[in-house]
């Protein structure tokens, strides 16, 4: 049996289509498959029988070293390059700054 966990951030949001099936994200540190199709608003993603909830935060990209795909891996698989992947985001997408400050950069 397996899982099936809905990201609500779709290609409205700035995710290419070409992710589908193809680009990965990581929930608790484990990385996990979009399965299917981007949709506007949404993605599925194949969880398997990992241990996931409502509310867990879903990592698009971030540091490799915590199990995060990168923005790199992510433009390889769409056939793109990094800076389009971060500069499409849309507005709707919630922005946080990292500092070494806060100890998390």
């Amino acid at each position: 049996m397996t899982t099936l966990a809905l990201v609500p951030f779709g290609y409205a949001d700035g995710i290419p289509r070409s992710a589908s099936g193809v680009a990965e994200v990581a929930i608790g540190g484990r990385r996990h498959r979009i399965a299917g199709r981007v949709a506007m608003d949404q993605f599925v993603v194949e969880v398997g029988d990992a241990p996931v909830a409502v509310g867990d935060p879903v990592v698009l990209w971030g540091d490799p070293t915590t199990g995060a795909p990168s923005v790199d891996e992510w433009a390889r698989w769409c056939g793109t390059i990094n800076y389009e992947l971060v500069t499409r985001l849309g507005p709707r997408v919630q922005r946080r700054v990292l500092s070494e400050a806060d100890g998390r950069a």
